[in-house]
């Protein structure tokens, strides 16, 4: 951040749909100053493969996980197995 600045007199802009988590992030790593835009120089987003960021000519910086998490499916145990299982054919 402070490279940027440096380099071309402004701040670094962020694009995000996750503010709180992308300034949690930030604030952890000693960045205090940015400014979550439209356009920008920086892209914090949602990934699972990769491909669209390869496809767009973009990369994970290095130690630039904000968050790792997966998507879980929970029933509640009323419901018996074989009509769960059904909900998901």
């Amino acid at each position: 951040s402070f490279e940027f600045r440096e380099k071309y007199g402004r701040r670094m802009r962020v694009a995000t749909k996750y503010p709180n988590l992308t300034e949690s992030f930030f604030l952890s790593k000693g960045v205090s100053q940015f400014r979550f835009t439209g356009s920008s120089e920086l892209i914090t987003d949602i990934t699972s493969t990769g491909s669209t960021l390869k496809a767009n000519n973009l990369r994970i910086i290095n130690d630039g996980i904000i968050l790792k998490s997966s998507a879980c499916i929970f029933v509640s145990k009323k419901i018996k197995k074989n009509k769960f299982l059904n909900l998901l054919k």
